[in-house]
This record gives C-alpha cells, sequence and structure tokens, in this order.
C-alpha cells in the first residue's frame, strides 16, 4: 500500500473563475454604456435648452413634454431656460419645475432650488423648503447639499 496524498476535484474551478470574469466585462460595459447614454442625453437637453432660450416655442414644449414625462433633467432644462431671461411670473414656474425636477432625482435641480429659497433670489427666503430640497439632493449624493444643509443659515 501506498501512502498518497488525497486529490482534490478542481475541475469546476476553471469555469467558475470564466463566469466571475464575464460577469465583471459585462458589468464593466454595461456601466460605460449608460454613463456614455447619460452623456448623450445631456447633450441633445442641452442643445434643445439652448433653442428654447431663443424662443423657439417647439423646444420649450418639447421639454415641457419630457418634463410631465417625470424627466428631471427636462425639468431642469426648461427651468433653466426660463431663469436665462426670466419675466416676473416665469420665475416661480421655473422654481416648480427645478422643485419636480428635484423630486424626479435629478440632484443639480435640488441645489440650485435650495440656493434660490436660501438667498431669496427671485422668491420669497424659505429656509424650511430649503432644507427639504438639500436633504433630497444629499439622499441624491449632490455632496454640495450635504454641505449646504449642515452649514447653519
Amino acid at each position: 500500500m501506498t501512502n498518497a496524498a488525497p486529490r482534490t476535484d478542481r475541475s469546476g474551478v476553471a469555469p467558475a473563475l470564466g463566469a466571475v470574469a464575464i460577469g465583471i466585462v459585462a458589468l464593466g460595459a454595461s456601466v460605460g454604456m449608460l454613463m456614455w447614454r447619460s452623456s448623450a442625453q445631456r447633450e441633445v437637453l442641452d442643445a434643445v435648452r439652448g433653442r428654447c432660450e431663443q424662443s423657439q416655442p417647439a423646444a420649450c414644449d418639447a421639454l415641457r413634454n419630457l418634463c410631465l414625462k417625470r424627466n428631471g433633467d427636462a425639468c431642469e432644462a426648461l427651468a433653466e431656460a426660463i431663469l436665462a431671461k426670466p419675466s416676473k411670473g416665469d420665475v416661480r414656474d421655473a422654481m416648480q419645475l427645478l422643485t419636480e425636477a428635484c423630486e424626479f432625482g435629478n440632484r443639480r435641480a435640488c441645489v440650485r432650488a435650495a440656493r434660490k429659497f436660501l438667498a431669496g433670489d427671485g422668491v420669497q427666503k424659505d429656509l424650511s423648503e430649503a432644507a427639504r430640497l438639500l436633504t433630497r439632493g444629499c439622499e441624491l449624493g449632490a455632496r454640495e447639499a450635504c454641505a449646504l444643509n449642515e452649514t447653519p443659515k
């Protein structure tokens, strides 16, 4: 009799490592695609916003329609177009759009609206609404919102 060491079956290790590697590559590709798509969408929205700022009603209508479909980026773009050359009633509409954009997950809109409420810039100063927007922005990952919310008013 010989005293041979027991053999372990490693036949499943290579396929498992291959599957993990493929999963990591697929995840990386997915994240890259989402980032590219987001960037491309932002470029389109910025172009439409520019046309809206130039008083092209079709561009403003397109942004409003997207906003009605709960697209926070479109709500923010329309609000920024309105704020670029506001009239008396328009600031109120822009603030409503920024607030909606915040609720729809646009963290930039949360910070922008909160700053306007904190300063009373075109709107009545409202510290409680500013704090609410900053809290939402912080929840969405806006570091600036977190820092502003911790700053004494």
